[in-house]
């Protein structure tokens, strides 16, 4: 696999091999790596291409591969692709759900201020105003 290259990445893969060689570590990152690549990082493993070697090719660490293991292992690229778009979406509604709780212990807040605020000094009444539903 030497001249081609991996994935076809020859000025990349030599400098990381390289490297791996004089047993510097590899700088490349994991999001370098396409969820394309990932299934075929895993297919060079299943065929008996060790993991050091393997790692120093594509320039990611061990853990990465052990990782992609037990992630994606089995799965088909195109598979991969939709774990990884289903993750992303899960992440964005996550941040979204945290920013709406945000937003609603905010608003609540204000309107306890704003109670707080129309009570006439000395009395326990409220002053008329309007009502908010859900607070």
């Amino acid at each position: 696999m030497r001249g081609a290259g991996f994935f076809g990445a020859t000025s990349r893969v030599s400098l990381a091999a390289q490297s791996a060689q004089r047993g510097q570590e590899v700088c490349r990152e994991e999001e370098a790596i396409s969820t394309e690549q990932i299934p075929a990082v895993l297919d060079q493993d299943e065929q008996g291409v060790p993991v050091g070697e393997l790692c120093g090719q594509v320039g990611i660490s061990e853990q990465s591969v052990y990782r992609w293991k037990k992630v994606y292992g089995g799965l088909q690229p195109s598979e991969v692709r939709e774990l990884k778009q289903l993750r992303d979406e899960v992440t964005k509604l996550k941040r979204l759900a945290a920013d709406l709780s945000l937003d609603k212990v905010m608003l609540q807040d204000v309107v306890k201020k704003s109670s707080e605020a129309r009570q006439a000094p000395g009395s326990d009444d409220v002053l008329d105003g309007p009502d908010l539903p859900g607070f």
